[in-house]
């Protein structure tokens, strides 16, 4: 594969990606809007733990340290939504 078919494949994704993270988050403020009315905390750690033991499982190495780093991101962005 050469350089100029790896790139249009990765913008392909990359559309695919937003797409999904934009759906994610939407649920983020959902899910932060029943926590505020429950009075809950917005950060939930052992959820957090959860998902990230799932990830561990899904993720292949080299890649898993990587995508065990974007999910911290997203977790605070989310929690940042959320508020």
């Amino acid at each position: 594969m050469s350089i100029s078919e790896a790139r249009k494949e990765i913008d392909a994704l990359d559309e695919q990606i937003i797409a999904l993270l934009e759906k994610r988050m939407a649920l983020a403020v959902l899910i932060g809007k029943e926590k505020k009315a429950a009075g809950k905390p917005l950060r939930d750690e052992a959820r957090e733990d959860e998902i990230l033991r799932r990830i561990e499982k899904l993720a292949d190495r080299p890649y898993d340290t990587a995508i065990q780093s974007v999910y911290d991101t997203l977790f605070s962005e989310c929690v940042k939504l959320e508020r």
